[in-house]
């Protein structure tokens, strides 16, 4: 995975026939961030009765959660031993003075939970979309053509800085559509009053991206994949209604990382392969867990290009 080799130094080999294995590590990195993810909000809400006895929502997260921990603990050490401190992210922890060990392996394996299911559930949505879209695919394949005539070379940062501006704009839609966030979570300050209600200080306000992202009185057919809002109407929006990696200072801190990800993963399959949808013909929905995922398998076909 991207985020250990960043995070770490460290390659995980996560599609090695080892690792595809049901009880290798990345596989259960993989599953104890399901995991987690699925069970933090019916421990958040409601009575919260773990806090009296250990539940099975709460039994599961502890669980998945030391698994974390552990593997990112392992990570470090290899990291140190291996003497890649100092060309990874987590060599910056390492060396601040003001942080213990023990902060250092919590902010690694918030890391490794942050990174393993946002990207990949936010690509799937992606790609569903432009495989549903083929006039969208095609635009997207002449630009794919232009930055990659020789579909092996490198993408430059130049290009992906300035280059691929529909390309920008389809993963702009898709998670206008599809944000892999609920929404932006804060803890008021001070009294408020919204659309009327007065809500305390103290209150934990969470916004609706999904909501207000498909509401007719911000976009004009909302429920319709229209990448060219964003290139042509994009003044006239309001840039706070689209923030599927949140906003101020507790905002993701790898969002430029993810985009950059999904972006080069789009150009490259579709400069190789024309994407046809294979699912039903209703729309994909999600299921909402911390984070948004797809609610059905996501079945597409890849066929390749011949040009």
């Amino acid at each position: 995975m991207i985020t250990c080799l960043l995070t770490f130094g460290a390659r995980l080999q996560s599609f090695s026939h080892k690792e595809q294995d049901a009880e290798s590590r990345s596989t259960r990195l993989m599953h104890a961030a399901e995991t987690t993810n699925s069970c933090i909000l019916p421990t958040d809400q409601g009575l919260q009765l773990w806090r009296f006895l250990e539940t099975p929502s709460y039994r599961k997260l502890s669980q998945a959660q030391s698994f974390m921990e552990g593997v990112a603990l392992e990570l470090l050490e290899e990291n140190i031993s291996n003497g890649s401190v100092g060309s990874s992210l987590i060599s910056a922890y390492l060396k601040n003075p003001e942080l213990d060990r023990s902060d250092v392996v919590g902010t690694a394996a918030d890391l490794l939970l942050a990174g393993i299911d946002t990207t990949s559930y936010a690509s799937a949505f992606l790609l569903y979309h432009v495989a549903r879209n083929p006039e969208v695919q095609q635009r997207l394949y002449e630009e794919a053509k232009r930055v990659l005539p020789n579909p092996k070379e490198s993408l430059s940062a130049d290009v992906l800085r300035t280059d691929i501006t529909y390309t920008r704009a389809v993963l702009k839609e898709s998670l206008r559509l599809n944000p892999i966030a609920v929404g932006v979570g804060r803890i008021l300050n001070q009294d408020a009053v919204f659309s009327g209600y007065f809500v305390p200080k103290g209150t934990t306000v969470v916004t609706q991206n999904m909501v207000a992202c498909r509401l007719a009185q911000h976009f004009e057919e909302p429920l319709m994949f229209k990448p060219d809002r964003w290139l042509q109407h994009r003044s006239a929006l309001n840039p706070y209604l689209v923030l599927p990696f949140g906003h101020g200072m507790r905002a993701c801190i790898a969002r430029r990382l993810a985009e950059q990800n999904m972006h080069i993963l789009l150009l490259r399959m579709v400069r190789h392969f024309e994407l046809i949808w294979s699912g039903s013909d209703a729309q994909l929905d999600v299921k909402t867990l911390l984070i948004n995922k797809p609610d059905a398998p996501v079945l597409i076909e890849l066929k390749p290009r011949t040009d």
